[in-house]
C-alpha cells in the first residue's frame, strides 16, 4: 500500500528508530499500548513481538482494513477512526501507554488531545518534526520556548530520545524528525483540565508581545492597566523588566493564579 500525501502519510522503516519507541516506552509483556495512526505496521510489529495489548487508530480505511490480517495470532483492535474526533475517555480508563509517528501537520493537535487526559497515560513516546520536538522540550528564555513548552510541562516531563534522519521514512520527507518521550510529573502543575485550558489561553496571549518586557506584554495579553501589571509581578517578586517567555512554566502558572485571584 502507497502512502497518500493527502492524509501526510510518511511510514516509517527503521529498525532502531522502532526499538527506541518499545524501549523508551517501557513496553513488555501484558502493557496496555494505544497506537495512534500505526500506517503499514511497522511500529505495531514491535509492540507485538514485545507482547503488548494493542488498540491501534487508524484514519485510512483500508489501512484500517489491512493491519488485523497482518497479525493473526494477535488480538490486535484497530479502531477506523479521525484521532482528533475520537472520544477518548473509554482509551484512557485502560490507562495505556500511548506511541505514534505522527502525520507533521497534525502532531500539534493530537498531542493537546492526548494531554486533555493527561493523567491517564503512564507515559507517552511520539515521533514529531525535529523542529517542533525542540519546542516541546525548549528551556525558558530560548527562541523555541513557546506556547505548547508551558502546556505540556504542566502535566509532563517531555525529552527528546532520537534524532531520526529523513531516510527512516518512506517518503522521505525533507525533514528531521526526533524521538520525543513525556514522563509524568509526580505532581502536576495544574491537576485540572479546566485550569489547564484557561492558563493555556493566557501563555498564548502574552506570548504573542515576546518582545515587550514583562509589565508590557503581561497588560497587552490580559486587557490590564500597565499598573496592574507591574503589581502582579512585583508580589510575585519578578522584574518588572523581564520578559515573560524568560519565566519558567512554574512561574507562570504561579502569575496566573495570581492574575485568576484578582479577577
Amino acid at each position: 500500500m502507497f502512502p497518500k500525501k493527502s492524509m501526510g502519510q510518511n511510514f516509517l522503516s527503521d529498525l532502531e528508530s522502532a526499538r527506541k519507541v518499545v524501549e523508551a516506552g517501557g513496553i513488555g509483556p501484558g502493557t496496555a499500548v494505544l497506537e495512534i495512526g500505526p500506517g503499514r505496521g511497522f511500529l505495531t510489529r514491535f509492540l507485538v513481538d514485545a507482547g503488548a495489548r494493542i488498540t491501534a487508530v487508524e484514519k485510512d480505511r483500508e489501512l484500517a482494513a489491512f493491519l488485523p490480517g497482518m497479525f493473526p495470532d494477535h488480538p490486535l483492535q484497530v479502531l477506523e477512526a479521525d484521532f482528533l474526533e475520537l472520544d477518548l475517555a473509554p482509551l484512557a480508563a485502560g490507562r495505556p501507554v500511548v506511541v505514534g509517528n505522527l502525520p507533521y501537520y497534525a502532531a500539534m493537535p493530537i498531542l493537546m488531545k492526548v494531554l486533555e487526559h493527561a493523567d491517564a497515560w503512564p507515559r507517552m513516546v511520539f515521533m514529531f518534526q525535529l523542529e517542533v520536538a525542540r519546542r516541546l522540550t525548549a528551556a525558558p528564555g530560548t527562541g523555541e520556548y513557546g506556547v505548547p513548552t508551558a502546556i505540556v510541562a504542566l502535566t509532563h516531563a517531555a525529552s527528546i530520545v532520537r534524532r531520526i534522519p529523513p531516510g527512516a521514512f518512506f517518503p522521505r520527507p525533507k525533514v528531521e524528525s526526533a524521538l520525543v518521550r513525556f514522563d509524568p510529573l509526580p505532581e502536576p502543575l495544574l491537576p485540572d483540565r479546566a485550569d489547564r485550558t484557561a492558563f493555556g489561553d493566557f501563555v498564548a496571549a502574552s506570548f504573542r508581545f515576546r518582545r515587550k518586557k514583562g509589565s508590557n506584554a503581561l497588560a497587552l495579553g490580559t486587557g490590564l492597566d500597565a499598573a496592574a501589571a507591574a503589581r502582579h509581578l512585583e508580589q510575585l517578586g519578578l522584574d518588572l523588566n523581564v520578559r515573560l517567555e524568560e519565566l519558567p512554566p512554574g512561574t507562570l502558572v504561579r502569575l496566573w493564579r495570581s492574575l485568576a485571584k484578582a479577577g
